[in-house]
């Protein structure tokens, strides 16, 4: 709310009688909004206090949200000025809420988590953080409702860590990584792709994954990225119907 305080004092100081004030800070300006909840942030009682002020004096202010970066003229520029003040300004004359600590904070450790992630990854798990690189705080599943068992098979899927044979010959559970079905390993790729012996029960899941693209995939991996909905139950069928427990 720092840039929407700012503007409501010039905005005292301009002797206008209506004043507008366009602001790219969504929550800054619900907060000055909302007379229901205690607000943490001083700053949003001052500016209150100032709207209020200029109310009193027949000056009439109105507070408007304008999306950052979609492409409405002037943005750019009220940014790179926004940016210049806050190195080369004049400070203000009011203290900074913790609030803005704290978000300087996380941010720092964001970033340290995400460095040693990268670190980490290039020792272990670097097909997977590969494949599927840290972009967002969120899981690849928190727009869903999903079951367990469904979260759980495309996490094993993305790790690549599962009940078949070359998933567990890698980890020394059995002896050989070959597929039932001759020299081959048994991979998810071969099972859902190639194998002979699930290819009747693979069908709907090959089809799904072909219509989109135009020579049939061989790969898995990439669809897992953000999986559609229908995708995570095909795949949890085909398990199923194989008695492979994933």
């Amino acid at each position: 709310p720092d840039c929407p305080v700012g503007a409501v004092i010039l905005a005292m100081d301009a002797n206008h009688s209506r004043i507008t004030i366009f602001s790219d800070s969504k929550s800054a300006i619900e907060a000055i909004c909302n007379c229901k909840h205690y607000q943490r942030n001083y700053i949003i009682y001052l500016i209150k206090q100032a709207v209020l002020s200029m109310a009193k004096a027949q000056i009439s202010v109105t507070l408007y949200w304008v999306p950052s970066h979609e492409g409405i003229p002037g943005n750019e520029t009220a940014d790179c000025i926004a940016k210049n003040a806050a190195t080369n300004g004049v400070l203000a004359n009011f203290k900074i809420p913790f609030e803005d600590f704290f978000c300087e904070a996380t941010k720092a450790a964001d970033l340290r988590f995400n460095n040693y992630l990268k670190t980490r990854a290039q020792t272990k798990g670097t097909v997977h953080f590969e494949r599927y690189p840290l972009t967002s705080k969120k899981t690849w599943f928190h727009e869903y409702s999903l079951t367990r068992e469904e979260i759980t098979i495309i996490n094993r899927l993305r790790s690549n860590h599962y009940n078949l044979n070359e998933s567990l010959h890698r980890v020394n559970i059995i002896d050989s990584p070959d597929c039932t079905c001759g020299p081959i390993r048994q991979t998810i790729n071969h099972v859902i792709f190639e194998c002979p012996l699930f290819e009747h029960k693979a069908l709907p899941l090959r089809r799904y994954l072909s219509q989109d693209t135009s020579s049939p995939p061989v790969d898995i991996f990439p669809f897992l990225s953000k999986p559609p909905l229908k995708l995570i139950r095909l795949l949890l069928a085909f398990m199923k119907a194989l008695s492979l427990s994933l």
